[in-house]
């Protein structure tokens, strides 16, 4: 798959550790459907009775960060601490959230968090993120996902959306523009068909997809400022 490029990540900086291993992986960004809205978007009277989630594995990382949050009176509740959490059940807590925390697990740097940040934003919840993955990528996420380094920025930044929720409800709004205007299927066409090239004569890519350029290209493009 590799040698054919038909090797995705959507992660840049993971595409660029494949690369230094000699790998050929195409990046291949998430992006948002129409089904993701369905399945995620609150009903208007949703009731936002739960402050800070975060969902997700522990390890002893993680779980310091969580100790230093709570000591500085941010109440994280770990919504999966003591269950599996998918689907619905995922729905159902994400719909509740003001805001969701995405923790990195191995304090990497290059870590990036995509398949946290989209059902979120599309839930509805404010999204505060350690900063990871490439530097461009962030950048052209930062409308959506609110980066922070350190536990000192991530405690200011909690506490400043949990009690202006008028910022907050901007916040949220903003992020799903940003998500809506990114879809998936724009990024996908060209990789799709590539894979499919000369091995199906029928097959048609939709015509309606959008433009994954201004936000897929440059990121992938500029490895040497990632």
């Amino acid at each position: 798959w590799a040698l054919k490029k038909h090797l995705w990540d959507y992660s840049s900086a993971s595409v660029l550790k494949l690369a230094r291993l000699k790998i050929d992986a195409r990046h291949v960004p998430l992006g948002s459907s129409t089904s993701l809205f369905e399945r995620y978007a609150p009903p208007d009277d949703a009731d936002r009775d739960l402050g800070v989630v975060f969902v997700g594995r522990m390890n002893g990382r993680r779980r310091q960060v969580l100790l230093e949050l709570r000591k500085r009176g941010v109440p994280v509740y770990h919504a999966n601490a003591d269950a599996l959490l998918f689907g619905d059940g995922l729905r159902d807590v994400l719909r509740r959230a003001r805001i969701v925390l995405s923790l990195a697990y191995f304090g990497d740097a290059d870590e990036w968090k995509a398949t946290r940040y989209l059902p979120s934003i599309a839930a509805g919840a404010v999204v505060v993120a350690e900063a990871g993955g490439a530097r461009l990528e962030r950048e052209a996420w930062g409308g959506a996902v609110v980066f922070v380094e350190g536990v000192d920025a991530m405690v200011n930044v909690v506490k400043f959306y949990l009690r202006n929720e008028t910022a907050r409800a901007e916040r949220a709004r903003r992020a799903a523009t940003v998500l809506k205007a990114r879809r998936f299927a724009a990024a996908l066409r060209g990789p799709v068909e590539d894979l499919v090239l000369g091995s199906c004569r029928f097959w048609r890519a939709a015509d309606d997809v959008g433009d994954a350029e201004a936000w897929r290209w440059r990121v992938a493009s500029a490895k040497g400022e990632l």
